[in-house]
């Protein structure tokens, strides 16, 4: 699928769309499992939670970054779909 074709096809964005929220959730929901087994502080917010296991090294600087970035893309996937670019 071409990304001309990919954004025509609305059903097709929705099915990435959430399939990338699901994913993303399912990290955050690992990292929370680790927070309160290990007894790390709790987190503030989705993004924290990638923090606080940064800071108790169970994830490198580089996988933190990428994490809070994706985290935030969550969000936008919630709460902002409106202005979702599928370009």
């Amino acid at each position: 699928m071409t990304v001309e074709e990919y954004s025509r096809d609305w059903k097709t964005q929705r099915i990435v769309e959430r399939t990338l929220q699901i994913a993303i959730e399912i990290c955050i929901d690992i990292a929370n499992h680790i927070i309160s087994d290990e007894g790390y502080r709790t987190p503030v917010s989705y993004s924290d939670t990638f923090k606080v296991i940064y800071e108790n090294k169970v994830i490198s600087e580089e996988v933190y970054n990428i994490m809070e970035k994706i985290s935030k893309f969550r969000n936008i996937l919630v709460h902002n779909y409106t202005k979702i670019n599928p370009d």
